[in-house]
């Protein structure tokens, strides 16, 4: 049996349980997760897989009456047997003689546990749970911070039950997003400001874009001290529908909450 057969069976056994991780953490939001490399995957994938695999055989042998060989597994993984090589062409035989039957079962594992991630997912979400206990955070800040769901954490968890944590973001609701943002251009520090639109991430799950709506834009030497007394100059409106920041060139960020009256 060579080591890329093995690797193979390995990786498809812990699949679901980085299938279901990885759906988990996404959800339905936008959100910055992305797949790390093979290696950090399946390691911090093996105890779920693990879970659900015992769950799945258990599973199918109860309703369909497939009952799972471990010991078959385990000629698979290594190339020892037992008995000799006459148990080895028996288990190698089984798996030629019922592919269907394992395709199917790979297959709807891989299936229901990565759906079953999301409707974990929805769940923390629909009980707030991700705002009740720092524990089912989610590694999702921009979100946190942009939704205005971040205010919730100013409070102490003891005081984060789910009908206080409603409260909250029912009687202080955020209509508008206004950012101002300090900026390097041309060796001229500006400051931007604008109503958040969008933001984007990029490939490796960091901020990369803020989309404003109604730019517009300052030096930031123009802004006079308090002490001065001086007047500050007006904004320049940055044409256009939208204006597109890049992250990386922002050095300050600063982030208000707007609730339009009704």
């Amino acid at each position: 049996m060579n080591i890329a057969f093995t690797t193979l069976v390995i990786f498809l056994l812990v699949l679901p349980g980085v299938l279901f991780r990885y759906a988990y953490r996404k959800g339905f939001w936008r959100s910055p997760v992305q797949l790390g490399t093979l290696p950090e995957e399946i390691s911090s994938g093996i105890l779920f897989a693990l879970i659900i695999q015992l769950m799945s055989m258990a599973a199918v042998r109860y309703v369909v009456g497939w009952e799972i060989r471990f010991d078959a597994l385990l000629v698979m993984l290594t190339g020892w047997a037992p008995v000799g090589e006459a148990q080895t062409a028996e288990y190698i035989a089984s798996v030629s003689e019922f592919p269907f039957r394992i395709l199917s079962y790979l297959v709807l594992v891989n299936l229901v546990f990565y759906f079953a991630g999301y409707g974990c997912h929805k769940l923390i979400r629909s009980l707030k749970l991700d705002l009740r206990f720092d524990s089912f955070r989610f590694n999702n800040e921009w979100y946190y911070l942009f939704s205005g769901e971040a205010r919730v954490f100013e409070y102490a968890a003891s005081e984060r039950s789910f009908r206080a944590v409603k409260e909250i973001l029912e009687e202080e609701p955020v209509d508008l997003v206004y950012l101002t943002c300090q900026v390097e251009a041309g060796n001229t520090p500006w400051l931007y400001y604008g109503i958040l639109s969008d933001y984007l991430f990029d490939k490796k799950g960091n901020l990369d874009l803020l989309i404003l709506q109604a730019a517009q834009r300052k030096k930031f030497s123009e802004i006079p001290h308090q002490e001065d007394g001086a007047e500050s100059p007006r904004l320049q409106n940055i044409g256009g529908h939208y204006f597109l920041l890049r992250y990386a060139e922002v050095h300050n960020l600063n982030i208000e909450y707007i609730a339009l009256p009704v």
